[in-house]
């Protein structure tokens, strides 16, 4: 097993399928992003780290995966598992940088438990309960679908690793740029741009957000989730420069790269929703997932890993 997402042949064998063959869920599927139970939904995200930012990226992504179920995060459970060797001051500061996300994303602690392992990571396990507020509605099948996209790939990723390899990016970029590239994870949470763009296409909207497999590895879960096939125009993916050049420096793949900050939206082939999103793709008929670069096309395969991991590893 490597860092970050089960693999999806692992996920299938040891998770989805024996949920499924209880019958007594809901079908789980590859690339599901929250679970609803009366009118209450809810969205559990699970990040392993010592890395600045865990805390906070634990809670943007509990928040963008209900916002993605066209849900509002009113607010969270918390369960930390702590290692052994952390001191007071460093759980302190954890808690705090998990208490700014709260504020920043306007949801409530709502419960939650600490526990002291023997593990040499911190993880911190966040649940985001809301209510659905953005009325999503099913695509009309006549239409032909685009594929939109908030935010830029790989942003998440690059962000931390700028902020935990500074002196190494320092070698070769110049010092304030290597601080705005590590500020760039003031974007990973994306629920509001989300919920305000369904509510532009009238509900009509299918979304997933993008997490560790980048974006890459999330069209792939869509597309295997809504049992589709795309064709992305790589030239129209929106990417920030500190993205590249910490790409570049460390010879990552910004587009398996942890992309939090990032929404995928299926919409209607309409102008009103190429004016609401970036416009990246489109879905095809049959079950390929192609890229395409001017001339050249390669076939997108399961999420395997995620260069944050790679990196780190």
């Amino acid at each position: 097993m490597t860092g970050g997402k089960l693999f999806e042949s692992a996920l299938k064998r040891c998770l989805l399928n024996e949920i499924n063959k209880t019958g007594k869920n809901p079908k789980a599927l590859v690339g599901g992003d929250a679970g609803k139970c009366c009118e209450t939904l809810t969205s559990v995200a699970s990040v392993t780290g010592n890395e600045a930012g865990v805390a906070a990226l634990s809670v943007y992504r509990a928040v963008n995966s209900l916002a993605a179920a066209g849900a509002k995060a009113e607010g969270i459970t918390l369960s930390l598992s702590i290692p052994k060797g952390f001191g007071e001051d460093r759980i302190r500061d954890f808690v705090r940088e998990l208490i700014g996300a709260c504020e920043k994303a306007d949801v409530r602690i709502l419960d939650g438990n600490a526990v002291v392992t023997e593990n040499e990571s911190l993880t911190s396990v966040v649940t985001a309960i809301g209510k659905d507020c953005a009325a999503l509605v099913p695509l009309d099948e006549n239409r032909d679908k685009v594929i939109l996209m908030i935010g830029n790939t790989g942003t998440a990723g690059a962000a931390m690793i700028a902020g935990s390899h500074r002196e190494a990016l320092m070698t070769r970029l110049p010092e304030g740029f290597v601080d705005k590239a590590a500020a760039m994870f003031d974007d990973a949470l994306c629920a509001e741009k989300a919920l305000s763009l369904s509510k532009d296409l009238g509900g009509r909207a299918i979304m997933h957000d993008v997490e560790d497999g980048g974006l890459f590895g999330a069209v792939w879960e869509l597309c295997e989730r809504e049992n589709i096939g795309c064709e992305l125009e790589i030239g129209c993916i929106p990417i920030k420069q500190g993205t590249i050049e910490v790409s570049e420096f460390f010879d990552i793949n910004p587009y398996i790269l942890r992309g939090d900050g990032a929404m995928l939206v299926i919409a209607e082939d309409t102008p009103e929703a190429r004016a609401a999103g970036h416009m990246i793709g489109r879905v095809i008929s049959g079950k390929e997932r192609v890229v395409v670069l001017g001339s050249e096309r390669r076939f997108l395969e399961p999420n395997r890993n995620d260069d944050y991991f790679n990196l780190r590893g």
